[in-house]
């Protein structure tokens, strides 16, 4: 894929999207991007936050390679996934350290506009909770390209 350029004819348009995650220490794709997209994906903001008052819970986000197998539904905006696709490929790295402890009643921000994260072709973001049903994410992401 060529590298986006960003001129008078391409605007930003950005997207929210968000999950909660109903099972426990499972691989959950929250964000996916095709393997022939033709885009990048700019996510500035991606956070986790607890739905549960009284108990802490763990998160984890990674970046998947999809090995060139469709991950999503393609239901959402620009692939967004609905958090119950299919989660193949492999690991490449860590948005963040495997399960970070969120707090009951508090979040975590993994990514902002000041440090987003850059969704390539053939790549997703794969989510997991401690806990099943206890947290919800929370991506906003801007296509490029």
């Amino acid at each position: 894929m060529p590298k986006p350029t960003i001129d008078n004819s391409t605007p930003l348009v950005p997207w929210t999207g968000g999950a909660i995650i109903t099972t426990t220490a499972t691989n959950e794709n929250l964000l996916s991007n095709t393997a022939a997209s033709g885009h990048t994906l700019e996510v500035v903001y991606l956070a986790c936050v607890s739905a549960d008052a009284s108990n802490a819970t763990t998160a984890t986000a990674s970046i998947y390679d999809q090995d060139g197998v469709g991950m999503n539904d393609d239901t959402g905006a620009y692939k967004q996934t609905d958090s119950g696709d299919t989660v193949d490929g492999a690991q490449r790295h860590l948005i963040a350290p495997i399960a970070t402890p969120i707090a009951a009643a508090a979040g975590q921000v993994f990514a902002t506009k000041y440090e987003p994260i850059y969704l390539e072709e053939d790549s997703s973001i794969v989510v997991q909770n401690g806990a099943g049903n206890d947290a919800h994410w929370t991506v906003t992401y801007r296509v490029l390209g």
